[in-house]
C-alpha cells in the first residue's frame, strides 16, 4: 500500500479503537479482534485500500457511526 492507502488504514483502524473502546463480544474477546482478522485476510489476498478499510468499520454502525459518517471520512468507495 502507498503512503495514502496507509493513512487512511490507520484512520480506520484509529476510529474503530476510539468508538469500541474496551468493549468485548459475547465470547470475551475484544470488539476490534474480529475486524483486524478480517482486514489481514483480505490484506494477505492482495485486496486495495478500500476493501481493508471497509473490514475494519465493516460493524462500526453499532458503535453511532452513520454511513454519511464514513462516507465523510473516508469517500464514496467506502
Amino acid at each position: 500500500y502507498n503512503e495514502e492507502d496507509r493513512v487512511h488504514i490507520s484512520q480506520a483502524w484509529n476510529l474503530l479503537l476510539e468508538k469500541c473502546g474496551d468493549k468485548k463480544r459475547s465470547c470475551g474477546t475484544p470488539y476490534y479482534v474480529h475486524p483486524l482478522r478480517v482486514a489481514d485476510i483480505l490484506a494477505k489476498n492482495k485486496m486495495d485500500a478500500h476493501t481493508i478499510i471497509v473490514a475494519i468499520i465493516h460493524t462500526i454502525n453499532i458503535f453511532g457511526v452513520t454511513p454519511g459518517d464514513i462516507k465523510e471520512k473516508f469517500g464514496e468507495q467506502v
